[in-house]
C-alpha cells in the first residue's frame, strides 16, 4: 500500500496501515511517528518501522512533519521487509547475500530483497529487469537529512552560492512563496526559475550558484553520505 502526502510545516496527519512494515520510500525532510501508543520516533528517506501489533490501534498512525519546510512524503506498507538498497551495476544474474531471498509484492507490484534465515533456492532461478534477464548488483547507502542556512538576497548582492560539499549526495531548493521576484539556478533569466510549492532535488555536490533580487530569499537542504 503506498500513501503519498505533502505537508506543510509542522502538521499533522493521522492515518490507519495495513501491513507489517512501514517503510519511508520518499521524504524531503525528516518526519516524526506516533504508532498506536508508543513514544514517538524520527524516521527520514529510506527508513524502516515494524509495525508489530495486530490490533487496530497498533496500525494507528501519527504523521507530524519536523521538518521546518514543505514535505513530501511517500510511505509504503508491506508484509514483506523492503532491503534498503541502490542498484549501482548492472550483470547477467541477480547477485543476493546467502541469507536473503527475492520476494514479490503483488500489492505494490515491486520487487524486493527480504533478509530471511538460510534457505536453499531453487538453482537458475532469476528475476528479469529488461529484454537480456539484466539483473542488479546492490551496496549499501545511508543518507542524513542536514538542514543550511537560507540564503538572502540583499541590496547589491544579486548572486549567491551553495558552498561544494564532498558528502552531499543531493541538494534540495526551494523559493520562498513569500518572494516577488522568482530566484535562478545560475544566471537571472536563463533556464527556470526555483520551485516555491516542491523543492529541486540536484544530485550534486559542487558548488551552486544562484541568482535573485533584493528581498527574495531560499530554503536549502542537503541529503548527506555517510
Amino acid at each position: 500500500m503506498l500513501r503519498d502526502f505533502i505537508l506543510q510545516p509542522n502538521e499533522v496527519r493521522r492515518i490507519q496501515f495495513e501491513g507489517q512494515w512501514l517503510i519511508v520510500t520518499q521524504a524531503t525532510g525528516p518526519i516524526e511517528l506516533t504508532i498506536g501508543g508508543t513514544t514517538p520516533i524520527v524516521v527520514d528517506e529510506k527508513d524502516r518501522v515494524h509495525l508489530r501489533g495486530d490490533s487496530p490501534n497498533d496500525r494507528a498512525i501519527r504523521i507530524n512533519n519536523i521538518a521546518g519546510a514543505v514535505n513530501t512524503i511517500q510511505l509504503h506498507t508491506s508484509d514483506l521487509l523492503v532491503d534498503k538498497r541502490t542498484a549501482v551495476d548492472l550483470q547477467n544474474a541477480i547477485e543476493i547475500a546467502p541469507d536473503q531471498l527475492i520476494g514479490i509484492d503483488q500489492s505494490a507490484n515491486i520487487v524486493q530483497a527480504i533478509v530471511q534465515n538460510p534457505i536453499e533456492l531453487v538453482a537458475d532461478q532469476s528475476v528479469c529487469i529488461s529484454p537480456d534477464c539484466n539483473v542488479v548488483r546492490t551496496e549499501n547507502i545511508s543518507l542524513r537529512y542536514q538542514p543550511l542556512p537560507l540564503i538572502v538576497f540583499e541590496e547589491g548582492t544579486t548572486t549567491q552560492t551553495v558552498a561544494l560539499n564532498t558528502h552531499r549526495a543531493q541538494l534540495l531548493l526551494l523559493a520562498a512563496a513569500q518572494n516577488i521576484h522568482p530566484v535562478w539556478l545560475g544566471n537571472e533569466n536563463e533556464g527556470l526559475p526555483l520551485p516555491t510549492h516542491t523543492p529541486l532535488t540536484i544530485d550534486t555536490a559542487q558548488e551552486v550558484t544562484l541568482s535573485g533580487l533584493p528581498g527574495d530569499w531560499v530554503h536549502l537542504a542537503e541529503l548527506i553520505k555517510h
